[in-house]
């Protein structure tokens, strides 16, 4: 084959789908028994599929929740990676997709294959989707709600069966820009069949927002979407950096297209513990305005509020 696609991810049962106690009112909340007219469509269906052999490890499942709350680790299964690195070394031209509902750590494998699509949970459209994103059909332009580290030790640390705990501001991509940790795919990273760049920054400020504005030019041969996204830095030490927008812009191959992006103060503001109330911003912020937190290439303008 020319290409080898490997589909690999977490089950229902490592992700958890904690409930915990409830009365008996949440059964109130659950579907009743199916329409019978439906039901009866559904199994008719089901003749027409062909049959299928479900993995060993999917065995067992039953017909509600599991009864864990958090996944026990970040990473794939030992039989997902076996399955990759088989692949890869018989196929050097594999793709990895992970479904998943949130980060999965890739650097014991991501050497070994020239190409990853963090593929969520796409439901029954799943297939095709992901075909289309495959085949060049539609051009990625999903972009990361989180960073991706390079090692579980590069977070703060977690007790799955802990009943309490108390985490500072500095968690997530704020944790690891504080650190100096670099993520193996930071928050707001995604890759298209195209490239983009972006040319000067200016901001302006009035009527309670700053307004960003920018160009953006798709500096390849496939018509493409990138997203734009601006980041802001308080003149508070003690205040991590924020992602206070961004915009989502289609961009024919070959072409440029402004942009533009409103920022309101509110969004700049810190939080008064003692007052218990939000101080509206002051002071110089520093904006970082690029294609993810931490983005080399981004264009940076000053604002004084």
């Amino acid at each position: 084959a020319a290409v080898a696609v490997v589909v690999v991810g977490c089950t229902r049962l490592d992700e958890g789908e904690y409930i915990g106690r409830t009365d008996a009112t949440l059964d109130a909340l659950l579907p009743g028994d199916d329409d019978p007219v439906l039901a009866e469509r559904f199994e008719a269906a089901l003749t027409y599929l062909p049959p299928t052999t479900k993995p060993e490890r999917l065995g067992g499942e039953g017909t509600f929740f599991a009864t864990g709350g958090d996944r026990a680790s970040l990473r794939l299964s030992d039989g997902d990676v076996a399955l990759i690195r088989a692949v890869a070394a018989a196929n050097p031209c594999t793709v990895v997709v992970v479904q998943s509902g949130s980060a999965v750590l890739a650097s014991e494998w991501i050497d070994a294959v020239p190409a990853l699509v963090q593929a969520w949970y796409g439901g029954c459209q799943a297939g095709p989707g992901l075909a289309d994103v495959l085949l060049g059909d539609v051009n990625p332009s999903a972009r990361l709600p989180f960073s991706i580290p390079a090692d579980e030790a590069d977070l703060p640390a977690f007790d799955r069966d802990a009943t309490q705990v108390r985490y500072d501001r500095w968690h997530g991509w704020w944790h690891l820009e504080r650190t100096g940790r670099r993520p193996a795919f930071p928050f707001g990273f995604g890759l298209s069949y195209t490239s983009f760049a972006l040319d000067d920054v200016e901001a302006a400020v009035a009527d309670g927002t700053i307004t960003v504005s920018t160009t953006l030019a798709n500096t390849g041969d496939r018509d493409g979407a990138d997203v734009v996204q601006v980041y802001a830095s308080l003149p508070d030490p003690d205040a991590p950096a924020r992602l206070v927008g961004f915009a989502r812009v289609e961009v024919p191959a070959g072409g440029v297209r402004p942009v533009t992006v409103a920022v309101p103060l509110d969004r700049l503001a810190t939080r008064d513990p003692v007052a218990h109330a939000w101080r509206p911003p002051t002071g110089r912020h520093r904006l970082s305005v690029g294609r993810f937190a931490g983005d080399p290439d981004a264009r940076v303008v000053d604002v004084d509020l």
